[in-house]
């Protein structure tokens, strides 16, 4: 529908320029192969790799760049080793490095670190040999922790925790990691065993284990794999890794997991304080090697991150994400949606009201499982509120069939006690790939409530196309007036939306010294109503300069074309308000993003241009003037100021400032707060969490929450709180 852009026809040529960014990638008819020893004794981790077993095992290494130069060889050679016994299996890696210690980059201490701004080894383990769930192991050279674990190689679960352990240490050579990975906290067939030595599938006919190992070397801004894959894509596509030879994982026995906690709170809120304890428990039981029930009782969340403040002048719902462990693990197995415009299914609306407070959980149960092509999970929950109880129930079926598709349905029920309320939502979706470059996302979603209106559908097409050349997708949404999805999120009903985006992978070899790639593109969203197709807006975000350096830093400017049409008076801003009527207007800005990974940065975006009827300058400014790994302090703001705005031409400012701490010991003890003020709502908020892991997965969690309104008005209903809170949870595993 680019017809409603003045220059749409542009946009229609860049959008048939995208069709034609083909490339495709050849398999290795070779993979390389892998082989794992079998050792007696446990090793002693302690990240120095002076065992005798070490010593006497295969050696697997030279290590292809995968970014910049794919294809070459690595700028440092990784050197790899693979042992087992009968608990566990065992990675060690050698990380060579010219300048050794100093050599080294690692921004924070903080678990499921990000990927691109540290120095990492890792390791993806795909036992099923099918491509459908793999584990992916990951350590920086201090020893920090990243696991998740990858659907069809590139949906990735990151809140997934594993039970594994790995100790590092640093030499003038560069710096060395001892993993340790028990069975249990890996899913394998059960009838699986391979031949030593030979790679061969005993009697089973099963797919064997697939392996592959990467390392990124941060301060070249380079990344490295034993098996090779092409840079658009990730380490964890299976048709990529190697196989591994020699490993016999030990027969599925009891697998349970029971973490109980004790939490102790002192809530404030007003004048009126409370003192609260409670126990729970939180418990994982692994059915089959393929099939894991997880089960919590007075659940409590208290050591999740808190939601950063925002700032909305749009007409949309504002979109936090998840934070919460117990809901993050396998949350993609239930994702059949578009992250922040709609999801059927949404967990934050289970134990969290409108703004964001905790509603107390009873407990709840989730069932997830693989059979052959199968793949099936469950989740029902129950919260209670003054005005009733209410039960939440989700199933899920996928069937994959071919390399990489699959089809699947999805039924989420909510039953309000209290109103006799009761909606339920289907979903039927489908995820194709076509070659190893070209993918299709569908999604068609039926909503039916008892006792209230919310009678509707909803739909999603997303075709995209990812190679070396670039990035072209276009997604169609579709959410009627009357679609409900009670325990989902939309962006807005009645809406359609339009959104085709290019973005181009250019690497001329005249580009200049420092320079990586040349990603110019542009991301359009049209938004209509539903049931007219009546224009409501649409905007262009055109990238003409956009560089990436070799450094990782980068280098953007935006142009922003908008266009508004507001059928009714619109509050952008408390007491501000805009005429209806249609509105075009235009933005400009300049983005650089540092190389976060060096002990100083600062990221900044200067903005000008128009805002519906006003003038409008903007900055969006975040800096660390403290380094990491051990210490980190990062200091956020954002200014908006407004010349003519609205009805009545107001001229007005809003900002909006945090400030975040960490301090780490080490991996194991971590100190994080993080303080937020905003011009709008007047309310300061808190947060400080003091963490402590004395064994894997078994916390002393110590909490402080306070927001404060800093002004208030006549009309201010916000009432001070305070919380303070101490969780004990201790992981047994049997």
């Amino acid at each position: 529908m680019v017809w409603f852009l003045p220059h749409g026809r542009y946009v229609l040529r860049l959008v048939c320029l995208g069709l034609f960014i083909v490339s495709s990638f050849s398999l290795k008819a070779d993979p390389p192969a892998a082989e794992a020893r079998f050792i007696s004794a446990p090793v002693v981790l302690d990240g120095k790799l002076d065992e005798y077993d070490w010593s006497d095992g295969r050696v697997f290494r030279d290590f292809i760049r995968i970014d910049p130069d794919e294809g070459t060889p690595a700028s440092f050679d990784t050197e790899v080793k693979i042992l087992f016994d009968e608990s566990s299996i065992y990675i060690a890696a050698l990380c060579r490095d010219s300048l050794g210690p100093a050599g080294i980059r690692v921004p924070t201490m903080m678990r499921d670190f990000d990927f691109n701004n540290t120095d990492l080894f890792g390791v993806v383990l795909d036992p099923f040999g099918d491509g459908k769930v793999a584990f992916a192991f990951q350590t920086s050279p201090y020893g920090t922790q990243r696991d998740q674990l990858v659907f069809n190689g590139q949906f990735l679960d990151v809140e997934w925790d594993g039970v594994w352990e790995v100790r590092t240490a640093l030499s003038d050579s560069g710096w060395t990691a001892e993993i340790r990975i028990p069975w249990t906290t890996l899913r394998y067939p059960n009838d699986q065993r391979l031949l030593a030595h030979s790679g061969q599938i005993a009697s089973t006919g099963s797919d064997p284990w697939r392996i592959n190992f990467h390392r990124r070397i941060r301060r070249l801004n380079e990344m490295t794999g034993w098996s090779p894959w092409p840079r658009a894509f990730t380490p964890y596509r299976t048709e990529y890794m190697g196989y591994l030879h020699g490993i016999q994982p030990p027969a599925a026995a009891l697998n349970l997991r029971a973490q109980p906690f004790l939490v102790t709170k002192r809530n404030r809120l007003g004048n009126a304080s409370v003192v609260t304890t409670q126990a729970g428990l939180d418990a994982k039981w692994a059915v089959t090697p393929s099939m894991v029930f997880d089960a919590t009782l007075n659940t409590d969340f208290a050591q999740a991150e808190v939601d950063r403040q925002v700032i909305n002048v749009t007409r949309f719902s504002v979109f936090f994400p998840e934070r919460r462990p117990f809901f993050l693990e396998n949350a993609g197995l239930f994702s059949t949606g578009i992250s922040g415009q709609i999801e059927p299914f949404f967990s934050r609306r289970i134990g969290l009201d409108a703004a964001g407070q905790p509603i107390p959980i009873d407990g709840g149960v989730r069932l997830t499982g693989r059979v052959d092509q199968h793949h099936f999970g469950g989740l029902l929950m129950r919260q209670r509120t003054p005005a009733g109880s209410s039960t939440f129930g989700v199933g899920r079926y996928v069937h994959h069939f071919g390399a990489n598709d699959r089809i699947g349905a999805m039924l989420v029920s909510r039953v309000d006690d209290g109103t006799d309320v009761v909606n339920h939502v289907g979903v039927v979706d489908s995820y194709l790939r076509f070659g190893q470059t070209t993918h299709l996302r569908t999604m068609v979603s039926g909503s039916t409530t008892r006792g209230a209106a919310g009678d509707g559908v909803a739909a999603l097409f997303y075709p995209w196309h990812t190679s070396n050349a670039g990035y072209f997708g276009h997604y169609q949404v579709f959410i009627s007036k009357n679609y409900h999805p009670a325990t989902g999120f939309v962006s807005r009903k009645n809406l359609m939306i339009t959104s085709p985006a290019i973005t181009l992978d250019w690497r001329p070899a005249w580009k200049p010294r420092g320079v990586r790639a040349f990603r110019p593109g542009f991301t359009v969203f049209l938004y209509h109503s539903a049931d007219f197709s009546e224009f409501q807006e649409g905007w262009v975000t055109i990238r003409p300069v956009n560089i990436d350096f070799e450094n990782g830093s980068a280098l953007t400017f935006t142009i922003r074309p908008d266009w508004q049409n507001l059928r009714s008076e619109f509050e952008v801003l408390p007491g501000i308000r805009l005429a209806r009527g249609y509105y075009r207007f235009e933005r400009y800005a300049v983005t650089y993003e540092p190389d976060v990974s060096k002990p100083y940065w600062a990221f900044v975006t200067l903005g000008v241009g128009k805002f519906y009827n006003a003038r409008n300058a903007y900055i969006v400014f975040r800096a660390s003037p403290i380094p990491g790994p051990h210490w980190n302090l990062t200091l956020d703001y954002t200014g908006q100021q407004y010349s003519g705005l609205g009805i009545n031409n107001a001229n007005t400012e809003t900002h909006l400032v945090g400030a975040s701490v960490r301090f780490a010991l080490n991996p194991q003890l971590q100190f994080h707060t993080l303080a937020q003020y905003n011009t709008v709502s007047k309310i300061a908020a808190l947060n400080a969490r003091l963490s402590y892991e004395f064994a894997p997965l078994s916390f002393v969690y110590l909490v402080i929450n306070d927001s404060r309104l800093a002004k208030r008005t006549p009309v201010s209903s916000f009432v001070d709180q305070q919380q303070v809170i101490l969780k004990v949870s201790y992981l047994m595993q049997m």
